[in-house]
């Protein structure tokens, strides 16, 4: 059926030049004759008004014949070199629309509308295939940090922090210091940590800020750690030059102006009250406003799977952003279903707090060797996206086991 559409549109635009030219030649015949007539009406408007001498009046109409003549025979109906010549450029087109058209059509059209088979939508590759052709495509090249590079967040993204690392690890011997790499690598080190950002990750976060002294991401990682530490006054201040550096970039800032009230709020009362002024204390969950109230339900297809030494994690992280999540709770994995609330006084840091966000995702983490890390073989559930408010109330279902 295709095809012969194809065919039916060739045949309307050789059609359509074809008679365009037609008018184009007709049109002067149909001209020089309204001419003719005209004027040779007014000559005998001149005869008969006695203006005008018989003599005169013939030679006229002789004259005016002979123009007639001259610019009416080349549309006459007598063959005309022009017209083989026409026609054998239409046929030339015809023949180049062809041989253009429908290669390409065959090339990046849908060629399988000419069988008459209906499209079928294109399904969107999984986790487990786009992870497949990764790795196929580091064994063909090995030295290429690409691919490595795209599985480790392939990897981070599915939970699986130790498998990214070992990737991290392996573009940084090809790349060098890169700044971006060596802050993906200290974020995945730090979940391998329980979300703290001491040590290791730490140090990576300051080799990035060595290559690149103002990358935001890695000034937020250094704010982080440094309220990890306590140090108040140097987290605030990496985290304003974090912000600096985001509106530079033209990068939203309203985790990171959170945050730096949250450490504003808090400075005065670590650095120590001034004389004769009262104690400020930090905010708490009922100041906050920020109160999850989750019911964690257990898939009875799932009950078998639970291990002796399982244990459940509740929490929240940011739907967009750092991973560290701002509220995490840890009980026994049973007794289903139970309810959680998540507030502030939950939070990992106080500069990471449920209150700083606008939406998380919650989830419910059934771990079978008792670590908050993902492994493969634990249970869990998610709701995505859910909007921050000061009483909500959820259900997370756990459904899946993780790959």
């Amino acid at each position: 059926m295709l095809w012969w559409l194809i065919a039916a549109l060739l045949v309307c635009v050789v059609t359509y030049v074809a008679l365009s030219g037609a008018r184009l030649r007709a049109a002067p015949a149909a001209t020089a004759a309204q001419l003719y007539a005209a004027r040779h009406a007014e000559l005998l408007q001149d005869f008969a008004q006695g203006t005008l001498s018989s003599e005169a009046r013939a030679a006229l109409e002789a004259e005016l014949a002979r123009d007639a003549l001259r610019e009416v025979r080349p549309s006459a109906g007598y063959p005309q070199p022009q017209r083989t010549g026409r026609l054998l450029a239409l046929g030339a087109l015809a023949g180049l629309l062809s041989a253009v058209a429908i290669p390409v059509y065959l090339r990046l059209g849908m060629p399988e509308l000419t069988s008459g088979a209906a499209p079928t939508a294109q399904a969107r590759p999984s986790i487990s295939d786009m992870t497949a052709q990764l790795e196929q495509r580091i064994a063909r090249a090995p030295q290429d940090p690409e691919p490595r590079l795209w599985l480790a967040r392939v990897y981070a993204a599915t939970e699986r922090y130790a498998d990214a690392a070992a990737q991290y690890v392996a573009v940084l011997k090809m790349v060098g210091e890169d700044p971006a790499v060596l802050v993906q690598y200290a974020d995945t080190l730090a979940m391998l940590n329980d979300g703290r950002l001491a040590g290791p990750p730490a140090e990576l976060v300051q080799r990035a800020l060595r290559a690149a002294p103002e990358h935001a991401t890695a000034l937020w990682l250094a704010g982080l750690a440094a309220e990890e530490t306590g140090d108040t006054p140097a987290a605030l201040g990496y985290l304003q030059r974090a912000r600096t550096a985001s509106v530079a970039a033209h990068q939203p800032t309203a985790e990171l102006d959170a945050q730096i009230a949250a450490l504003s709020a808090a400075l005065p009362a670590r650095a120590g009250p001034a004389s004769g002024a009262q104690p400020a204390t930090e905010p708490g969950p009922a100041a906050s406003g920020a109160r999850l109230q989750v019911e964690v339900q257990l898939d009875p297809a799932l009950a078998g799977q639970i291990g002796p030494n399982a244990v459940l994690f509740v929490l929240a992280k940011q739907t967009a952003g750092m991973p560290m999540p701002l509220a995490v709770k840890r009980l026994p994995a049973a007794n289903f279903p139970l309810t959680v609330v998540l507030d502030d006084s939950l939070a990992m840091s106080p500069a990471a707090r449920l209150s700083s966000a606008r939406t998380v995702d919650v989830v419910a983490r059934i771990s079978q060797a008792g670590q908050p890390v993902a492994a493969s073989g634990d249970l869990q559930g998610k709701i995505a996206g859910l909007a921050v408010g000061p009483d909500v109330h959820l259900r997370v279902k756990i459904t899946e086991v993780v790959p």
